[in-house]
C-alpha cells in the first residue's frame, strides 16, 4: 500500500525540492492501521501493568513505560498523518 510520491515538485516544500530523491509517504490506510496498532499495543501494555495483574512491581513499571511509549508513538504518527494531509490542501478522503 505504500507508494513513492509522484506529486509535481511545486507541491513540495523548498527543502524537498532541493532533494532529487522521491519522498516516501505512507498511504492513508497504512497510517490508520499503524496508528491503531500502536495505540492497541500501548493500551494492552498499560492494562497488563495494572495493580491487580500478576507480576513483580518492577515488571509492571517497565510494562507501563513501554505502554506509554507505544501510546506516544501512536499519537505522533496520527499527528503526522493529519498534518501531512491538511498541509497539502487535499481532503484526506480524496487521497489514494
Amino acid at each position: 500500500m505504500s507508494t513513492m510520491s509522484s506529486v509535481p515538485a511545486t507541491a513540495h516544500t523548498a527543502k524537498e525540492q532541493d532533494n532529487s530523491k522521491p519522498v516516501y509517504q505512507d498511504c492513508l490506510q497504512c497510517r490508520i492501521i499503524g496508528t491503531g496498532t500502536l495505540v492497541g499495543v500501548g493500551s494492552y501494555a498499560l492494562w497488563q501493568s495494572r495493580a491487580a495483574a500478576p507480576g513483580k512491581k518492577i515488571h509492571k513499571a517497565l510494562l507501563a513505560g513501554v505502554g506509554m511509549a507505544f501510546l506516544a508513538g501512536g499519537a505522533i504518527r496520527w499527528m503526522q498523518c493529519a498534518e501531512r494531509y491538511t498541509n497539502t490542501g487535499v481532503l484526506a478522503t480524496s487521497l489514494p
